[in-house]
C-alpha cells in the first residue's frame, strides 16, 4: 500500500513512518523542523498549496495525520485540512486527535468540551474539536483518541512526559506529582500497531485507544522509574485540584487483533552472557535495565551481585544459550553445586504458563548445567537468599541463534513474557 504520513518527523508519526517501512510498504513522510530520517519531505503544514500539492503527487491509499502544533492547532484544522479532505474523496484517512472532554470512562460518543482561553493548551484541544468535525464529512476515516503516549519511539528517543522526569532524576530534583490527577496512557508501539491495523482494516468511525486502567500523575511516573531502572524516590506524589478522565476501551477491544498491554509497575533486570544468541535478544531492549556478562564464573557473579545490592529490584532473568534446544526455552529451576543445591524463589509454574500462551514451547528444567549458567545461578541465589532480598530471579536458557527459526518473532515472544510477569 501507498502512504502519506503528515508529521512523519513526530514521536508517533516516526515510529508509524518506520514500522510501516520495515513491513514493505511504500511510504512518504513529511516534517517541519525536526528531520529524523533523509527520505522525509519538507513541509509547511499551514501553507494549504504545500500539503495539496503533496498530495496529488503521492496519490496515497492511505493518509495519516499525525500534526502536532499547539499554537496554530485551530488555524491548521481551517486552512489546510479542510481543504484537504475536500479533495481526498474515498481516501483512507486516519486522523489522530486527543482527549476532546474531561469525563470518567468517556466512549466515543462523549460531547467534546470546548476549552476556553483560562483552561490547559486550550488552543490544542480546540483545534483537534474543530478538525474532528471536518474529518467526520469523509466517507472513509478513523479519528483515533489515544490515552497519554510514553515509550521510547523508532529512534531510541523518550516522550516528553518521560525526559521530563528523567531531567529531575538527573539533576537529583524532587518531580512532584499528582496523586487525584487521573488519566488514560498508551505505549507509543501499540498505538502504532494499532494505527496501522485501522489504516488497513474497514472500520470507520472514532475510536479511544489507550491502556485498559488509568494511573494518577504520582504512580505513572514510578511506574516509568521502576520500568527503566532510575530511582524513584526523587518523585514526590502531592494532591491538587482533583481531574479524574479516561476511556472506555471496548469498541477497541471488540475492532482490533492488536493487543495494548498495562505499563508494568514491577522493576526488571535483564542479564545475558557476551558473544552468544542471549545478547543478540537484548541487543534493542530499551525498556528494562540490562547487564552483559563477560563469561567467567566469578566476574560474572560480582558484577550482578553489585547491582542488586544497590538497586532494588522486583526480578531478575538472565538468559543463556543452551545447545540442542531449537525454537523454545527452559525454564531453570535449580542451580547446583555437588551435592549442595538451591531453588530459585520464581514462579516457574506461571512463567511456564506465559510463554504457552504466547504460543512458544517452553520447559521446566532442573539442570542449569555445569559451567557459566550454573555458576552465575548458584551464586545469586545464594546471595539472594542469604541477605534475605525480596528480589526474584529466574534463569531461562534460549537456543542458539541457527537453532532459531524466526529470531524477531522469538524475541517478540520473550518480550510479551516479561511485560506480562507480574
Amino acid at each position: 500500500m501507498k502512504y502519506l504520513i503528515y508529521g512523519a518527523s513526530g514521536f508517533l508519526g516516526g515510529t508509524i513512518y518506520e514500522k510501516l517501512k520495515q513491513l514493505g510498504h511504500t511510504v512518504t513522510g513529511t516534517y517541519a523542523t525536526n528531520k529524523t530520517t533523509n527520505n522525509l519531505v519538507h513541509l509547511d503544514v499551514s501553507d494549504t498549496n504545500e500539503v495539496l500539492n503533496l498530495y496529488r503527487k503521492v496519490k496515497p491509499d492511505v493518509i495519516i495525520w499525525t500534526i502536532l502544533n499547539s499554537d496554530l492547532s485551530e488555524k491548521i484544522a481551517e486552512q489546510t485540512l479542510q481543504p484537504l479532505l475536500e479533495e481526498i474523496q474515498s481516501c483512507r484517512f486516519i486522523f489522530l486527535s486527543t482527549s476532546v472532554a474531561y469525563e470518567q470512562n468517556m466512549d466515543e460518543n462523549v460531547a467534546p468540551l470546548i476549552r476556553t482561553e483560562d483552561m490547559y493548551n486550550y488552543r490544542y484541544f480546540n483545534g483537534k474539536i474543530k478538525a474532528e468535525s471536518y474529518v467526520k464529512n469523509c466517507s472513509n476515516y478513523v479519528i483515533v483518541r489515544p490515552g497519554s503516549i510514553y515509550g521510547i519511539d523508532a529512534y531510541g528517543n523518550y516522550d516528553v512526559r518521560t525526559k521530563q522526569l528523567l531531567q529531575h532524576i538527573q539533576e537529583k530534583k524532587n518531580y512532584v506529582r499528582a496523586n487525584n490527577i487521573v488519566f488514560s496512557i498508551v505505549e507509543v508501539n501499540e498505538l502504532a500497531d494499532a494505527v496501522i491495523e485501522l489504516s488497513q482494516n474497514k472500520y470507520v468511525g472514532i475510536m479511544n485507544i489507550s491502556e485498559e486502567k488509568p494511573i494518577s500523575h504520582y504512580d505513572f511516573n514510578v511506574a516509568l522509574c521502576k520500568r527503566y531502572g532510575w530511582d524513584a524516590s526523587f518523585v514526590i506524589g502531592n494532591y491538587e485540584k482533583e481531574n479524574i478522565y479516561y476511556f472506555d476501551n471496548t469498541l477497541r477491544k471488540q475492532v482490533l487483533r492488536t493487543e495494548i498491554g498495562e505499563l508494568n509497575t514491577k522493576k526488571i533486570l535483564l542479564t545475558a552472557f557476551r558473544n552468544s544468541s542471549a545478547e543478540l535478544l537484548l541487543k534493542d531492549i530499551k525498556n528494562y535495565k540490562t547487564l552483559l556478562l563477560p563469561n567467567d564464573k566469578v566476574k560474572d557473579s560480582e558484577k550482578l551481585i553489585d547491582i542488586i545490592s544497590t538497586e532494588k529490584f522486583d526480578y531478575v532473568i538472565s538468559f543463556g544459550q543452551r545447545p540442542n534446544i531449537k525454537d523454545k526455552v527452559h525454564i531453570e529451576t535449580t542451580a547446583k553445586d555437588g551435592e549442595y543445591q538451591i531453588v530459585t524463589n520464581f514462579d516457574c509454574e506461571s512463567l511456564n504458563l506465559l510463554f504457552t500462551r504466547t504460543g512458544m514451547i517452553s520447559k521446566i528444567s532442573h539442570n542449569a548445567g555445569t559451567s557459566y549458567c550454573n555458576a552465575l545461578y548458584l551464586n545469586v541465589l545464594r546471595y539472594i537468599s542469604t541477605n534475605a532480598l525480596e528480589t526474584k530471579m529466574v534463569f531461562v536458557h534460549i537456543p542458539y541463534e541457527n537453532n532459531i527459526s524466526d529470531f524477531d518473532s522469538f524475541c517478540k515472544q520473550i518480550f510479551d513474557v516479561i511485560e506480562s510477569i507480574d
